[in-house]
């Protein structure tokens, strides 16, 4: 993070970018993410698709912003949610039932095939 949102109709909304917000320092400018997707190169020009998991502080707030400001986002603004696992054709249904999209993501890797190697 940051994400900008950029939009290129001149009646579509302005820039806007996304922030990490809340955590224990206070507002924060920039988040890395916590997945790494990567090819490796193997010998004779092969590769393997590697995916590795960082341990980072958990996103707990995020902060929307228009022209140096924060417009209040809506209350069900929701960053992890048991939820968005739930409701209909939900890409994190039955991968994430805590509602935790990184979950989601790691469980579908998994059932592609990628091993958990610790």
């Amino acid at each position: 993070m940051p994400i900008v949102f950029h939009f290129k109709d001149r009646d579509d909304p302005p820039d806007t970018v996304l922030y990490p917000g809340g955590g224990p320092e206070g507002q924060r400018e920039r988040m890395a993410s916590p997945l790494i997707l990567k090819a490796v190169a193997l010998q004779n020009d092969q590769f393997v698709p590697a995916i590795v998991r960082l341990k980072t502080p958990p996103l707990t707030a995020v902060d929307l912003r228009k022209d140096h400001q924060s417009p209040p986002l809506p209350r069900t603004s929701r960053i992890r949610d048991p939820q968005l696992a739930n409701y209909p054709k939900s890409p994190l249904q039955g991968r994430a039932t805590s509602g935790s999209a990184i979950e989601g993501f790691l469980a579908y890797a998994q059932s592609q095939g990628f091993e958990d190697v610790r």
